[in-house]
């Protein structure tokens, strides 16, 4: 699931109570990145990877590592 919108109206509190609740029913688990302080969109792929734990040293930047991952569904 991905939230978005203006800041203020209300995602984070959206977010969290719904993140507990589907875990339960996700055995690769439920994560939170919060991409408020994202200032570069080139960067994006970085945070994610790194919010995600994901280690990859095959692949040479951090959106083809993130694209394997969520294509495969393994992390190496």
């Amino acid at each position: 699931m991905t939230l978005t919108g203006v800041g203020g109206v209300g995602k984070t509190r959206l977010a969290l109570p719904g993140r507990a609740r589907r875990r339960a029913g996700l055995p690769r688990g439920v994560w939170f990145v919060e991409l408020a302080a994202v200032e570069d969109p080139d960067m994006l792929a970085q945070i994610v990877v790194e919010a995600l734990d994901i280690r990859d040293n095959r692949l040479s930047s951090p959106v083809e590592v993130l694209t394997e991952h969520l294509r495969t569904g393994r992390q190496h």
